[in-house]
């Protein structure tokens, strides 16, 4: 009889235990493996960085003698003087009051004009009446010299002596240095534009 009690017991225990285990172990959270495989994937896409373009950096082109009218043939090459370009001229045949091997930079029509006058340029006002024409015919501009020839009548002075200049329409009105009572006014006859370029670059 002790013994049937006895048995009794020991399997009640057994079941106590076994129910115990059995709750405590269902009740655990389970463990959560995490899942390295894969990245994890962020929903947010941030806006573009906005690129500011920057300008392009050209090199400056030198500036342009203006065209020429006429054919290319009488453009030879171009000289470069303060930043500027210069046209040269292939010109042909002797040329009356140049020697050596002089650049000719221009080459076009002109009147040269003598008129008496000590006024400064700024205040100088005249009609053609009050000028006396010198010579009437080719008109050169060189490196150094402003030439007007017709036949054998030659007229010539150097750039460097212009002490003063000034244009008033199409007359160019020159002061030579130390020469008071006199000026030169030279009419240019087309490609003034060309003419008005060239004489500001040498002088």
């Amino acid at each position: 009889m002790f013994l049937a009690f006895l048995s009794l017991v020991v399997v009640g225990i057994a079941l106590l235990v076994a129910v115990i285990f059995f709750y405590s172990w269902k009740d655990k959270p389970e463990r959560i493996i995490p899942d390295y495989a894969e990245p994890a994937v962020d929903d947010y896409v941030p806006d573009p960085l906005l690129t500011v373009q920057k300008p392009e950096i050209s090199e400056a082109a030198p500036p342009k003698a203006p065209e020429r009218e006429g054919t290319p043939e009488n453009v030879g090459a171009q000289k470069e003087k303060k930043g500027v370009f210069i046209p040269v001229l292939q010109v042909e045949g002797e040329i009356p009051g140049l020697k050596g091997r002089e650049l000719i930079h221009f080459d076009g029509k002109g009147s040269l004009y003598s008129l008496e006058s000590t006024a400064d340029l700024k205040n100088l006002e005249f009609t053609k009446d009050d000028l006396e024409l010198v010579v009437e015919g080719r008109l050169l501009l060189t490196s150094r010299y402003i030439i007007v020839y017709s036949g054998a009548v030659v007229k010539k002075f150097t750039i460097a002596a212009i002490e003063d200049l000034r244009f008033k329409n199409s007359f160019l009105v020159v002061k030579r240095k130390r020469v008071k009572t006199k000026k030169d006014v030279l009419k240019v006859s087309g490609n003034l534009g060309d003419f008005k370029y060239i004489l500001h670059a040498l002088t």
